[in-house]
């Protein structure tokens, strides 16, 4: 576990190593998984760099458990980002290695523990009252859905990252009561191909202001909105 620069939480936990077996790719194909990038070309764990050779890092897995939950140091983590470079509720993670994580997340319920998927069809258990949950939405896919018919967490929230297209229609159609928080964010380490129109930002921004749920905008949209960037944060928040 260690400090990111992911400006929405304090820090990362990936006890789980291995290439990410979604292999992201931008609509005309490419891929763009940073987390696949760096396995390949730093080579941390070099049994891995085959697909479908995933570990369950137990090193790892305990760190959290050394953060003592009744000393708050400078660097206390209040938000932390579960599995960045892995999709938790992929097919291949075995159910066993979600019971371990999620015993660790009830351990250490004064921190908050946040669960970003592209697959919440694939969820396979209630949400402890620590975890914010939410999912991945690039260019119009309805996950939504998935999340939004389940009556856990208190906060459920919408990934619009990396942003490649939102129709206005879209746009309203994914943001509605049930969810708590919006990020939204663009596609880096490709120029500019990939940037979303300002548009896009918008017309998410205008459907997430009509009900009154806070949006955050990462840095990485500054090219594209300027310096006045809304980083706002759930309202429930711990």
């Amino acid at each position: 576990m260690k400090k990111t620069k992911i400006e929405w939480c304090d820090y990362s936990w990936n006890p789980i190593k291995g290439l990410c077996p979604m292999n992201c790719k931008t609509p005309d194909g490419k891929e763009y998984c940073y987390a696949r990038k760096i396995y390949k070309r730093f080579n941390p764990y070099p049994a891995l760099l085959e697909d479908n050779r995933l570990d369950l890092n137990f090193l790892e897995l305990e760190k959290p458990i050394k953060l003592h939950p009744h000393k708050k140091p400078k660097d206390w983590p209040l938000r932390i980002f579960i599995c960045s470079t892995i999709e938790l509720f992929h097919p291949s993670i075995p159910k066993w290695w979600r019971d371990e994580i999620f015993k660790i997340i009830r351990i250490l319920n004064c921190f908050t523990f946040i669960i970003l998927t592209k697959l919440p069809q694939n969820i396979d258990r209630l949400m402890p009252d620590n975890v914010w949950l939410g999912t991945s939405i690039t260019w119009g896919e309805r996950r939504d859905i998935y999340l939004k018919r389940r009556k856990d967490p208190k906060i459920k929230f919408i990934s619009f990252e990396p942003l490649f297209w939102m129709s206005r229609e879209m746009a309203v159609d994914i943001i509605d009561e049930k969810i708590s928080w919006v990020i939204i964010g663009r596609l880096t380490g490709f120029g500019r191909k990939y940037n979303p129109l300002k548009e896009y930002v918008e017309q998410i921004v205008k459907a997430a202001k009509e009900l009154n749920i806070p949006i955050f905008m990462k840095d990485n949209l500054r090219p594209i909105m300027g310096d006045n960037l809304i980083q706002e944060w759930p309202k429930e928040a711990r």
